[in-house]
C-alpha cells in the first residue's frame, strides 16, 4: 500500500487519497481482511461513496471476493463498472433502502459462510484497523486542524480517536448529520463548488467551500477518495 501523500495547496495541505483507488478505507480493509478466515465478504451500500469500491479492491488484493448489495437506479453507472472490474459480485443493484439491502446481505452471508460488514463498516474491528493505520502512518502535530467529510461518522470517529490532540472539523453530507457544517446539496447530488483536485463529487468535494471560508491556515484537508 503506498504511503499517504500530502501536498500543499494555497493556505492548506491536502491529503490526496484520491490517488489510491478506493481511497482511505481501502487501507484499513487491507489490514483487516487478512485477519478474517472467510474468503467471501458481503456489504450493503450506495454507488455515491467509495466504501463498496474499497472493499472490492481490498478483497482483490488478498484473493477474496466482495459480494455487494447496492442502492442504484442506473444499471449503467460508471461505479458499477469499476466494481465489476475489481472482481466484485453484484447481487443487487436496485434503489432499495440500505436497511433492507443490509438484511439481504447479512442473510446471504449467513447462508454462504461469508463475513458480513455493516453499512459504512461501522464495527469495532474496522474502527481498530483504521485507527492503527492512521497512527502508524501519520504525524499530524504540524497541522492545527484536520478537515474531513462525514457520511456515517465511521471515519471521523477513527480520526478523532487516532489524533485526540488535533482539532477535527467535519462537514456532513447527509440530512441531520452530526458535524460542524452541513452541505446544502442532497447526498445524491454532486458538489456545487468542487475543489481544484479530484474528489468524490457526492462526498469529499462538498467539504471544499467550507474549508476555503473557515479552515485555519496550514489545516490538513483529508480527501478520502476521488
Amino acid at each position: 500500500m503506498p504511503p499517504f501523500k500530502i501536498l500543499p495547496l494555497g493556505n492548506f495541505y491536502i491529503l490526496r487519497d484520491d490517488l489510491l483507488s478506493g481511497g482511505t478505507k481501502r487501507r484499513a480493509l487491507g489490514r483487516l481482511l487478512p485477519t478474517i478466515p472467510q474468503t467471501d465478504f458481503t456489504y450493503a451500500g450506495t454507488i455515491f461513496g467509495h466504501g463498496a469500491l474499497a472493499l472490492a479492491l481490498a478483497c482483490a488484493d488478498h484473493g477474496k471476493t466482495a459480494h455487494l448489495f447496492l442502492s442504484c437506479n442506473d444499471a449503467d453507472d460508471a461505479m458499477l463498472a469499476r466494481l465489476r472490474d475489481a472482481g466484485a459480485q453484484i447481487h443487487c443493484a436496485s434503489p432499495v433502502p440500505i436497511a433492507e439491502l443490509n438484511l439481504e446481505a447479512a442473510t446471504w452471508a449467513a447462508r454462504n459462510n461469508a463475513h458480513h460488514f455493516p453499512p459504512a463498516f461501522d464495527c469495532p474491528a474496522f474502527h481498530d484497523a483504521m485507527v492503527e493505520c492512521l497512527q502508524s502512518s501519520l504525524d499530524v502535530t504540524a497541522y492545527p486542524e484536520i478537515w474531513c467529510v462525514s457520511v456515517s461518522g465511521t471515519f471521523t470517529r477513527a480520526l478523532q480517536f487516532a489524533f485526540p490532540d488535533t482539532a477535527l472539523k467535519t462537514v456532513t453530507v447527509v440530512a441531520g448529520g452530526n458535524a460542524d457544517f452541513q452541505a446544502s446539496e442532497k447526498y445524491h447530488r454532486p458538489a456545487l463548488s468542487p475543489p481544484p483536485y479530484p474528489a468524490c463529487p457526492y462526498t469529499d468535494a462538498k467539504l471544499w467551500r467550507f474549508a476555503e471560508e473557515h479552515a485555519a491556515p496550514g489545516a490538513l484537508v483529508w480527501n478520502i477518495a476521488g
